[in-house]
């Protein structure tokens, strides 16, 4: 699937503009409260911010590595981006999420869910529970993901027998490609919401309850989905009566779930709850426990256990050999450094953007209003920039004016990072997923995906920042 989607050729000034922002832009006048320092960390951290937009992940992050290392200490930027537990912590989450792909226990649950008679005649029904899994399964590694749902939706669209190029399919995949994204940012201990959670906490020295977080990321992704439905429903006024003929037959019966399935859905469930208990504080003893214990005993634990597991084939378990996602890994210790020094006064970093910030504020003196501004300009740059790269550099920013205008930082930074997941619109913007799904030629034309992807994104924002005001209020 990756391979089939075309890649543009990379021009040389993009190389350019990475090595000038890593190497040149440190040694220019600092620019407004920044001192020498700060602008290598700065100059560093946009060099590989453009790079991973127009080039790819993996050679900007060692661009930014080599120039922050070359003007701030080769040590103190190893130790600062290496030598942080959230490295390591991503490192042995992805290896151990790899048995729930590996064994097949995904394909497994959704053609089992799919095979229950309650979806028959149900074309709403059934069209939701789509973009339902796929907002639950995301979290494990949405790319992956993405390619278990595709072919299964291919099959399924062939065999309702709809028209390529209509607004049904084309609509089903929009929606399948948000809720994928979303999912990518509910789960905080797992994936690129952990990432981002980590490297919030790294920043401003604040954690980020999971409790919390969970109890206002999931009601505003059900209300979103609720939303998309809605949109596709009255909006577009979808024809969606070819579900009607949906038999569960159509998708074949489910296989019987095997031994290694059964291990890596216990395997999951066991992860994810033991996280939880790791940063829920109204579980007591298991709080206790859990949070002696922290994420990183809880990720170690879990390599320790899976490692000592064979399959059925009597091979191990997970095959931690797999290549794993390194461009997330180098792009987490890149963001380490900049968030270890950020908030120092010796690199002037955080002075500076409350200076870039204060015109805004003058402008728009409803903080509400404000904030909607922000979120609006982070949506737009998304479609030409890494969803999660977007996240990072505006945290500093909504942080500032969140704080600035008195309303809870933590809930304006979650709803920045669903914010930052409507790359909808453009096939080469905010994560490989838009791509994949854009890539699906034999459905969907480009321009009418686009069109159509505008729209609703104009509704999806409305709905987002309206209740996710809300909620951000009543939670936290």
């Amino acid at each position: 699937m990756l391979q089939d989607i075309k890649q543009k050729p990379i021009l040389a000034v993009h190389y350019a503009i990475v090595l000038f922002m890593c190497f040149i832009f440190p040694q220019l006048e600092p620019i407004g409260a920044l001192t020498p320092a700060g602008m290598a960390l700065v100059g560093g951290f946009l060099g590989a911010v453009w790079g991973w937009s127009m080039i790819d992940m993996l050679w900007p992050s060692f661009a930014g590595l080599l120039g922050m290392g070359w003007f701030l200490g080769f040590d103190k930027v190893a130790a600062a981006a290496f030598g942080n537990v959230t490295v390591i912590n991503v490192l042995f989450m992805f290896v151990v999420m790899t048995c729930v792909t590996e064994t097949g226990a995904v394909v497994w649950l959704i053609q089992k869910l799919l095979s229950l008679k309650f979806f028959a005649g149900k074309p709403w029904v059934t069209i939701g529970f789509f973009f339902y899994v796929a907002y639950l399964i995301a979290g494990l590694n949405s790319i992956i993901m993405a390619m278990i749902l595709i072919p299964i939706l291919k099959a399924l669209f062939d065999t309702l027998g709809l028209e390529p190029y209509s607004k049904l399919p084309t609509l089903i995949l929009i929606g399948v490609m948000y809720c994928l994204l979303m999912g990518q940012v509910t789960f905080p201990f797992m994936g690129v919401a952990f990432v981002l959670v980590s490297s919030y906490s790294a920043m401003f020295q604040t954690a980020i309850d999971f409790g919390s977080y969970l109890l206002f990321a999931v009601p505003l992704s059900v209300v979103m989905i609720l939303l998309y439905l809605g949109i596709m429903k009255f909006v577009f006024r979808v024809d969606a009566s070819p579900f009607k003929n949906f038999k569960p037959e159509m998708m074949g019966e489910a296989a019987p779930i095997t031994k290694d399935q059964k291990k890596a859905f216990v395997i999951l469930i066991c992860f994810i709850i033991a996280m939880l208990c790791s940063s829920i504080s109204a579980l007591g003893p298991a709080y206790q426990v859990m949070s002696r214990i922290g994420v990183m005993g809880i990720a170690v634990g879990a390599m320790f256990v899976t490692l000592l597991m064979k399959n059925t084939e009597g091979k191990p378990f997970i095959n931690v050999a797999e290549p794993t996602q390194w461009s997330i890994i180098l792009i987490t210790a890149l963001v380490q450094v900049l968030a270890a020094n950020m908030m120092s006064p010796d690199y002037g970093v955080t002075a500076t953007i409350t200076m870039m910030i204060t015109p805004l504020m003058t402008t728009f003196t409803n903080p509400y209003v404000l904030v909607a501004v922000v979120l609006l300009f982070a949506v737009v740059l998304t479609h030409f920039a890494t969803n999660m790269v977007l996240c990072i550099v505006f945290m500093p920013f909504m942080v500032t004016i969140a704080s600035t205008v008195g309303i809870a930082p933590i809930g304006m930074i979650v709803l920045l990072f669903f914010s930052c997941q409507m790359s909808l619109a453009t096939p080469g913007g905010g994560a490989p997923v838009s791509a994949m799904f854009y890539g699906i030629t034999e459905w969907v034309k480009t321009s009418t995906m686009s069109k159509l992807a505008i729209i609703a994104i104009l509704f999806l924002f409305l709905g987002d920042v309206v209740f996710g005001l809300f909620w951000a209020s009543v939670i936290f």
